[in-house]
């Protein structure tokens, strides 16, 4: 499988995550299970993209893999009745997505760090180390958990839902790409 280069498949990889931020900002869930829509239909909406992008011979990036994984465990918590799930949930909110990207980071990192910094098969090939790959996807792990803490810090200290909701996420993405940037950069002792 290839790592998704294409903008118009970030575009379908997001498509759980805007269709469950639309839904939660126009209809605004008032008890734990009025969650439930929103889930089932995200969680409905990874699988369908997840089978597309598989069928085209794609892969998700590690942030829309956690963000996706958030959903699906949401959706089977609701299902199962698991209360304690469903109130961490709400206490967390932006975080708990923010908790699975940071777990699937790190388990890419260990498996693989190229994917977790969604590298290309020509960009692996470059000559470069597992060293420098693998420093690199940890510090996208480390910046992982950074946002994390942020989003607490934000959730605890704003109702501004820009700042709760939006904020975080911007951050992570555009952090995320310049680690993957700055990775791809040969230095001149790597070169040597």
């Amino acid at each position: 499988m290839s790592i998704i280069s294409s903008g118009s498949y970030r575009l379908v990889q997001a498509l759980p995550l805007s269709y469950f931020l639309l839904h939660v900002r126009l209809d605004r869930p008032s008890t734990m299970y009025d969650w439930t829509k929103p889930y089932a239909i995200a969680s409905a909406l990874v699988l369908i993209v997840s089978a597309l992008l598989m069928l085209k011979r794609k892969i998700y990036s590690p942030a829309f893999v956690g963000i996706n994984v958030y959903f699906l465990f949401g959706g089977v918590a609701l299902a199962a009745h698991w209360d304690a799930i469903n109130l961490l949930y709400g206490k967390l909110e932006g975080a708990g997505m923010m908790v699975w990207i940071v777990a699937v980071v790190a388990i890419g990192n260990c498996i693989q760090p190229q994917w977790s910094l969604e590298l290309t098969q020509d960009q692996i090939t470059e000559v470069k180390t597992n060293a420098h790959w693998r420093g690199h996807a940890w510090l996208l792990f480390g910046f992982c958990v950074l946002c994390t803490g942020l989003t607490l810090f934000i959730m605890n200290n704003t109702t501004s839902v820009l700042l709760r909701e939006f904020a975080p996420f911007i951050i992570l993405f555009t952090g995320a790409a310049l680690i993957k940037r700055n990775s791809l950069k040969l230095t001149t002792t790597e070169q040597t």
